[in-house]
């Protein structure tokens, strides 16, 4: 994993460095997510929940096979990052991050009409010929992620696929020391035309990602 280091900018902003794990290179320097930013993108997440709740579910299946053509198309550029964010060999990236992510968009996106499906409940008891029970499954509005450094793609995007499957929208708030890998999902997904602010990043350390749970 990269080695991290906190400062401040002059104007306060706290600021996140990155140096590479494999030659303690400088990655880059990330600003990190103000809370005043949190806030915005907590309203634009519920914004965007309101829209996405109200779509179906073929809709949404649609949705992931698309990102699971970007992945495939942003293969290279998707290792290139966690390579150098994680020092992972580039079989690993593949195989864990690019397979994976595209087995996972798959994998649920098959099988959310039957998961998802409303399910009858048998009764018990002398009255249960009057009675019917049913559970429906709905959305639960803004979903917050927060993700480790160890599989930082794909630990990010699966349970993103799956908080948008079932109408919600997400707010990834990745590992301090894959911040771009995580940030990856947020690009992924917008270049699959998913709407705007239904899956969005947040960046910093453990206060970042306390703010994120407090908001």
């Amino acid at each position: 994993m990269a080695i991290f280091s906190i400062s401040h900018s002059e104007s306060g902003k706290k600021l996140l460095t990155l140096k590479s794990p494999v030659d303690l290179s400088h990655i880059d320097t990330y600003e990190c997510t103000s809370a005043e930013e949190i806030s915005t993108i907590m309203t634009q997440a519920k914004v965007a929940q309101s829209k996405w709740k109200k779509t179906t579910l073929k809709e949404r299946v649609e949705l992931m096979h698309r990102v699971a053509d970007i992945v495939i198309q942003q293969q290279d550029r998707i290792m290139d990052v966690v390579m150098r964010e994680t020092g992972k060999p580039e079989q690993e990236a593949m195989a864990m991050e690019v397979f994976s992510a595209v087995d996972s968009l798959v994998f649920y996106a098959k099988r959310a009409r039957k998961w998802l499906a409303d399910k009858k409940i048998k009764m018990h008891g002398p009255m249960k010929f009057l009675k019917k029970t049913i559970i429906t499954y709905k959305p639960r509005g803004v979903v917050a992620v927060i993700t480790p450094w160890n599989g930082p793609f794909i630990l990010s995007i699966n349970p993103v696929i799956q908080a948008i499957l079932c109408g919600n929208s997400v707010v990834v708030k990745p590992s301090e020391v894959t911040p771009m890998s995580g940030a990856l999902v947020e690009e992924i997904f917008a270049l699959a035309e998913a709407p705007q602010h239904l899956v969005q990043t947040v960046i910093g350390d453990g206060e970042t990602g306390a703010e994120l749970i407090d908001q």
